[in-house]
């Protein structure tokens, strides 16, 4: 009864999610059919696993992800991002636009624009040019996670949550293993690319004109009057800011790794607001809107793990640990399929990695893991199941997009979950083998 409880409870999250009702209430509920299906104390359940974990979460990660967040509203509001993403598609030509927004999507997200952010952002710029280039609506969830999949984390020095998480656990700093880290942004990115351009020329072939043009019925596109725009350098500063405080507060001033973004991000917000001032109409609004976007995301992912700290009071998930402890595999296997269960399960990477690093960390550095080894194949392994139907990024980019999971899901499962599931594996038997750089 105790394990179908917590199956039962998973079924209600996926289906509730996919619904469209916020995770809050979701995960609550979750948490209660936890609760009575296992037979917990209820308000013990609710204080010590649901709310501590929630109030936990938030307390230590508050504002990274709001400075986040307010920083690319203010790139957004700014035209910084549509200046950068611009100037970039100028670079390379026309004909590679879509790898110019998958550029400039990796940049903004390696420095601590948060993924969910970064839709909000790059989605309408994106629509414009696939608009111009005939390729379908049905492949932005695909071009929004181009780039955003790879820095979230998996690069060296990424601002990410899901690279700072591990540093808390194994003592590592945001560069930890920068060639695997390297080696497994390119991969995603790379066949990502592949994928849309292969999947967009099949399209342009089987589809007319008319058709193309359908997918976007009801877009309202944004005005991409370029005069508006701030020149390139201006656009630049804070997103170089945010590199030169994070090198300094940490090579310098030796300060932790979640310390140094929270300056360089609180840096960039001001730089950004005080070179785009005469340009900005309400800094009131702007500031406003981009800290509930923050508060937003941190809510979401809180809620998440607040549902994990029930799970974890079950009699059941000590079995399900020992069950992981005892798989007759290499640590950094097992480290690869736990992170990716829990991540697939409550549909957060964000919570995968921390789940897994608070049970594990420890028996596996006393086992003589490379912390560094750790630390990359966990920013790998939380990007692979973590956008399964029943995940947040995937409900929010569905919601926002207003796409369906029948037209559009099938292009963002093979780049956001088979491709990185590819990536982590490789880079996973790597580390097996010795070759941690």
């Amino acid at each position: 009864m105790a394990i179908l409880g917590i199956i039962l409870a998973l079924v209600v999250l996926v289906v509730l999610s996919m619904k469209g009702f916020d995770l809050i209430t979701v995960t609550s509920i979750a948490a209660l059919v936890v609760i009575f299906t296992n037979g917990l104390d209820w308000q013990e359940a609710l204080l010590d696993g649901y709310m501590t974990t929630f109030v936990g979460f938030t307390k230590s990660w508050l504002f990274v992800l709001v400075l986040g967040a307010l920083f690319g509203k203010i790139m957004s509001e700014s035209r910084s991002a549509h200046a950068l993403a611009h100037y970039m598609t100028k670079l390379l030509g026309v004909k590679y636009s879509l790898l110019a927004i998958g550029i400039v999507e990796c940049i903004f997200t390696l420095l601590g624009i948060s993924g969910f952010v970064i839709m909000f952002v790059i989605a309408p710029l994106a629509q414009v040019m696939m608009y111009e280039n005939r390729i379908p609506r049905t492949l932005l969830p695909a071009i929004v996670g181009l780039g955003t999949i790879p820095a979230c984390g998996i690069l060296p020095y990424s601002v990410d949550v899901t690279n700072l998480i591990p540093t808390q656990y194994l003592g590592t700093d945001l560069g930890a293993g920068p060639v695997l880290g390297i080696i497994g942004g390119l991969i995603i990115f790379v066949f990502g690319y592949i994928y849309i351009i292969r999947t967009t020329k099949k399209f342009q072939l089987s589809m007319s004109n008319e058709e193309i043009e359908a997918t976007f019925a009801g877009v309202e596109f944004e005005n991409q009057d370029s005069s508006q725009w701030p020149p390139l350098w201006k656009a630049a500063i804070p997103l170089v800011a945010v590199i030169v405080v994070i090198l300094i507060a940490q090579n310098i001033m030796n300060t932790e790794a979640v310390t140094a973004v929270v300056l360089a991000l609180f840096t960039a917000c001001i730089l950004g607001i005080a070179l785009n001032v005469k340009k900005l109409t309400s800094i009131n609004q702007l500031v406003r809107s981009g800290v509930e976007n923050g508060l937003f995301s941190l809510a979401t992912a809180s809620a998440v793990l607040g549902f994990s700290g029930v799970v974890t009071l079950c009699p059941e998930f000590n079995n399900i640990i020992d069950g992981i402890t005892n798989l007759n595999l290499h640590p950094y296997f097992v480290e690869y399929i736990g992170i990716n269960v829990i991540a697939g399960v409550v549909g957060s990477s964000i919570s995968g990695i921390t789940v897994f690093m608070e049970q594990f960390s420890q028996r596996f550095l006393e086992l003589g893991m490379n912390p560094i080894a750790m630390h990359r194949i966990a920013t790998l392994a939380g990007a692979g199941l973590n956008t399964l139907p029943n995940s947040i990024t995937a409900s929010l980019t569905m919601a926002y997009t207003k796409l369906s999971y029948k037209d559009a899901y099938i292009h963002m499962f093979v780049t956001s979950v088979i491709i990185p599931l590819i990536a982590g594996l490789i880079i996973t038997v790597l580390c097996i083998l010795g070759f941690v750089y």
